[in-house]
């Protein structure tokens, strides 16, 4: 009991501790709170990054905890407090989101909050595992939660090895997960294979 005590007590003595500041964002007309000794500063004055007081809505997103910004004020990163939908694609909530330098406002990746489907793909979550992103929202690449086939080929599931994909959505290379005969060809389990976007083989890389 008498540490349920101090524990509380150093509680309150550090959340007194934090002082919080607002600061407006010109771009989004718009202006959020943060705790000041999370932040940093472009040399031109603009918020480079900070841990928001709570939760604000900016172009549309709902964001949460760090975000990071470019220096010209436009959202680098954010943590979505809820689920988005982006075009077929279902973004759960405290997934974090990049956006393109060159275009603002296109998703180049994103650290899913837990395993998701994309565009077929049983796509794997969780901190800092990344899952990429053509500017058209087609998957770029990704590693997978399980083994599993994707358009004829076992993909191997792993950290080490992630599948990758053309902007149309097809294959592009890939890991095998078990032996695997293409034609009058065969292929050992750990092969990794780079494809034509027709499906044709166009290079391979044995174990």
């Amino acid at each position: 009991m008498k540490n349920l005590k101090i524990l509380f007590a150093v509680s309150i003595f550090l959340s007194s501790c934090v002082t919080i500041n607002t600061i407006q964002l010109p771009y989004y007309q718009s202006e959020i709170a943060y705790i000041e000794s999370s932040a940093a500063f472009f040399e031109n004055g603009n918020i480079k990054k900070c841990r928001l007081a709570d939760e604000v809505t900016l172009n549309g997103y709902h964001c949460v905890s760090w975000m990071r910004f470019f220096e010209n004020g436009q959202i680098r990163q954010f943590e979505t407090a809820i689920d988005i939908k982006r075009d077929s694609i279902l973004i759960p909530a405290k997934s974090i989101l990049f956006f393109h330098e060159q275009n603002h406002n296109e998703i180049s990746m994103i650290y899913l909050s837990q395993n998701t489907i994309i565009q077929g793909v049983n796509c794997k979550g969780g901190e800092k595992i990344t899952t990429s992103f053509y500017p058209n929202m087609k998957l770029r690449n990704c590693f997978l939660v399980d083994d599993q086939v994707i358009q004829g080929f076992p993909c191997k599931s792993s950290l080490m090895h992630y599948v990758s994909f053309y902007d149309s959505g097809k294959l592009k290379s890939l890991t095998l997960s078990r032996d695997f005969s293409s034609g009058k060809m065969n292929y050992r389990r750990g092969t990794y294979i780079e494809l034509n976007e027709d499906g044709s083989i166009k290079s391979v890389k044995s174990k």
